[in-house]
């Protein structure tokens, strides 16, 4: 099933972080566990740490985790970045009246 692409929008538009959750999806991503399981893995092991949301990116570049705890953020980079070749933090910009900050 395809992701609901509109509603996405909309959470973002609105600044609604557990719309954004909500609607996460990539339909390339089952076919994909298939060739390359440690994706639910790194899927897995995010969920067991407490981020709120988890999906692989595009064709599978990546795996990200979404999580509004700074703290919580901190312990992923960590755990990953023992485990992992490329690990890194980042953070969505957020929009205000004057552009984007």
């Amino acid at each position: 099933m395809h992701p609901p692409i509109l509603k996405m929008k909309e959470a973002i538009e609105n600044n609604d972080y557990q719309g954004v959750v909500d609607c996460l999806g990539n339909t390339l991503e089952e076919p994909s566990l298939k060739i390359v399981p440690d994706i639910l893995k790194i899927k897995e092991e995010m969920k067991l740490l407490g981020f709120d949301g988890t999906l692989m990116s595009g064709s599978g570049s990546c795996v990200f985790g979404l999580t509004q705890d700074k703290e919580l953020l901190d312990k992923g980079y960590d755990f990953f970045f023992k485990k992992y070749a490329f690990v890194r933090k980042t953070e969505i910009l957020n929009k205000d009246e004057h552009g984007y900050k």
